[in-house]
């Protein structure tokens, strides 16, 4: 763990170097980020300055990130946006022209139905927050509501993405593997078939 809530960084500099895609193949995109000071990508960055883009939707987004990252040493894009099945590939391909080799995915909301809408094999890596309230065998998911918004949804706040089950089987229609979750057991990781 060095940015990352829980140790996600550490697991993606692990498979980006069993996979020997460092240094070269480290460009990003990593939607749900909040300020960027703790999230998956953030050691990436700081270490290799690749082509990256990062999303959210908070107020005074740039401002926010800035003093976490040093912009001017690689091409970080910001994207102060709000998420939904019509938009995310309008957004992708308006801010992302390269090769994405790591896509980390963290809403807490319709993540299932964002990565429904991806493009198969649009990374080499893929990193995906899921609902461990769900439990391990339940193929489950929050409805498609345009803005969802857990706290509004469900008086529990636990009531938000997909259970790890429905996530690795639309992974796998991806053309995704399954490797593992972090320990919280709500992060999991996919590499593409193609690796």
């Amino acid at each position: 763990k060095i940015f990352s809530q829980n140790g996600e960084d550490g697991i993606l500099d692990y498979i980006l170097t069993k996979l020997r895609l460092i240094p070269n193949s480290t460009n990003f995109i990593e939607i749900g980020v909040g300020d960027y000071r703790e999230s998956n990508t953030r050691f990436i960055y700081n270490r290799f300055h690749p082509k990256g883009v990062i999303i959210d939707c908070i107020d005074n987004m740039k401002e926010k990130v800035k003093p976490h990252v040093n912009l001017w040493k690689g091409d970080l894009r910001i994207c102060n946006a709000q998420l939904n099945t019509q938009n995310i590939n309008e957004i992708l391909n308006n801010h992302c022209d390269y090769e994405i080799d790591v896509f980390s995915l963290d809403i807490d909301s319709i993540d299932y139905w964002i990565i429904e809408k991806l493009k198969k094999n649009i990374s080499k890596i893929f990193i995906a927050e899921y609902n461990p309230v769900f439990g391990p065998n339940l193929k489950v998911t929050v409805p498609n509501i345009d803005g969802f918004d857990r706290t509004k949804y469900h008086y529990s706040n636990l009531c938000y993405g997909m259970s790890l089950r429905a996530l690795i089987d639309i992974m796998k229609t991806k053309n995704y593997y399954f490797i593992g979750t972090n320990l919280q057991k709500m992060n999991a990781f996919f590499v593409s078939n193609d690796f």
